[in-house]
């Protein structure tokens, strides 16, 4: 029990660090000059200070894309003149909104002139101050809030305008506010860079699987084995050779993964992935397949190609010279199949979501690259193979492990059939509650406490199971905080439906825009009340 109530404390604290959000940023205000004399100019700055790794908008950020900072200053017997200063903003590219927009970090001033009336009389004018902002952050933002900002109040002395004074004094160059929009010469990042670097780190995460990661050992005494055979004169020689078969031997993986990648560009195309990937067919599939998959890591049954396919492996060891070491790369990926199959759907998933016509051919070279990159480097450096973890329960606990994550990735493609199919049975909270149970299903697994397929961890946990059992675990209770509709990290958002939709969930919120689901019936309402058509080209997914 102590154990328990030990590995759940982690979990809370892991959770906390996990999902951190933006953190608000703190102001103060100071009026000068204070006295002032009736007809004068004075200024109220404003001074935020920013929690490191926040940003808040610039005043001149786009309002219908962004907060822009602004801040309200009330008095008797004071106007506003002009529009609020800033201290010098940051460039900030928005992959949401494909701008860069001025941004402000650490700390930020921002300045509003004010004119005393010349009738104002002596005395003390209490003022009113208020800043209306946004605390973002890379992975999304706070609700925009109104904080009101201590300062004390005007003191006003009796007396003619003095000429330092008379007149608002021109920011200086740092501090005029500039618009947002694309700075030229700004190179915006691309989702293509994060696929592609998904798609490499996929084939790293299959590396350690218990179908794969025990062949490297095995491969590499083949190839040493097969230079001596050759009998090169000296040791140099012979690492030459090595190094020269390990070239063919993951020249045969990439080509093996590549041409599945070509065959998947030439028959889905550029045209039709976005189609493909919205289908609601194609969704239930996609599920249907990491469910399988899922199953398949934490060995419920076992995946296996037909006999026929099968065979190859056989003539790749039989064919000699360098064509044989090629064919053996085509038969390293036919016996990892059962480990490697779900990782290659998921980077397939993801090209299918992307418009780039090379996406599939792309996607499974990085793959393959990653999966062969291991051979050729102790190829290369021979010395590292001594320094290699050896094969053991460690590598199934890690492929059980991944088979959970396939099973809660698979939620995601229900929830986009229900969507387009408008079945309302997947609303946001379910979504977060099957999350929840899948990694509260894996947390408790990890800690040998759950027995699902043949190889469950057995004995007492290691400090590592205990570890991930506790990161695990914490994640789940973070997706069940927010089943009874408690604000989640904004991250969340592009895994979950719309908050208003499902059983339950169809009040209409406020402020909300009716939508209609007929383009013609709009217009002709449109014209007849002479109002305008706002089209959300967006789509259900």
């Amino acid at each position: 029990m102590r154990r328990f109530l030990g590995t759940l404390l982690a979990s809370f604290v892991a959770a906390s660090a996990v999902f951190a959000t933006p953190q608000k940023p703190s102001f103060s205000a100071k009026v000068a000059p204070s006295p002032a004399h009736p007809g004068e100019f004075v200024a109220v700055t404003v001074t935020a200070t920013i929690p490191k790794g926040t940003h808040l908008y610039s005043v001149a950020a786009d309002e219908s894309l962004f907060t822009p900072t602004s801040v309200t200053v009330e008095g008797k017997g004071l106007t506003v003149s002009g529009r609020p200063t800033e201290s010098k903003t940051e460039p900030f590219y928005s992959s949401v909104d494909k701008v860069t927009v001025g941004v402000h970090e650490n700390e930020a001033t921002f300045t509003q002139a004010l004119q005393l009336a010349k009738d104002a009389a002596p005395g003390r004018v209490p003022l009113k101050v208020s800043v209306r902002y946004q605390a973002c952050d890379e992975s999304g933002c706070l609700p925009p809030a109104t904080e009101e900002v201590k300062l004390d109040a005007l003191t006003i002395e009796a007396g003619d305008v003095r000429g330092e004074f008379a007149a608002v004094l021109p920011p200086p160059a740092a501090e005029t506010a500039t618009p947002s929009g694309n700075a030229k010469g700004d190179e915006a990042p691309t989702s293509l860079l994060s696929f592609m670097l998904t798609a490499f780190g996929a084939g790293l995460l299959a590396l350690i699987t218990p179908c794969v990661f025990p062949m490297i050992p095995v491969t590499f005494s083949y190839f040493t084995k097969l230079a001596t055979a050759k009998g090169q004169e000296s040791p140099a020689e012979t690492q030459k050779m090595i190094v020269k078969l390990a070239g063919l031997y993951c020249l045969g993986i990439v080509a093996s993964f590549t041409a599945f990648g070509l065959i998947m560009a030439v028959t889905v195309g550029a045209a039709g992935a976005t189609k493909f990937a919205a289908n609601p067919w194609v969704n239930l599939g996609f599920a249907t397949l990491f469910v399988v998959f899922g199953l398949a890591l934490l060995e419920v049954f076992e995946l296996k190609l037909p006999s026929k396919v099968m065979g190859l492996t056989g003539s790749g060891r039989k064919t000699g010279g360098y064509l044989g070491v090629f064919l053996l790369g085509l038969t390293f990926v036919i016996a990892s199949f059962t480990c490697a199959a779900p990782f290659v759907g998921t980077v397939m998933v993801l090209a299918a979501n992307g418009k780039e016509f090379f996406r599939p051919i792309l996607g499974m070279a990085l793959f393959a690259t990653a999966l062969a990159l291991p051979f050729f480097l102790l190829a290369i450096f021979p010395s590292l193979l001594k320094k290699m973890p050896k094969s053991g329960d460690w590598l199934t606990t890690i492929k059980g492990a991944m088979g959970f994550l396939e099973l809660a990735a698979a939620v995601k493609f229900l929830s986009n059939a229900d969507l387009v199919w408008n079945w309302q049975l997947l609303s946001s909270p379910m979504c977060l509650l099957l999350y929840g149970l899948s990694l509260l299903a894996g947390g408790v697994w990890l800690l040998g406490k759950l027995s699902i397929g043949f190889n469950t961890p057995e004995g007492n946990p290691t400090p590592a199971r205990r570890i991930w059992s506790g990161v695990f675990i914490a994640v789940a209770l973070y997706f069940f905080y927010g089943v009874s509709g408690r604000p989640l990290h904004p991250l969340l958002a592009g895994f979950l439906p719309p908050p208003d939709y499902g059983f339950g969930n169809g009040k209409k919120l406020a402020g909300e825009l009716e939508w209609g689901s007929d383009l013609e019936k709009a217009k002709a309402e449109a014209k007849e009340t002479g109002k305008k058509v706002l089209i959300d080209f967006t789509g259900h997914t």
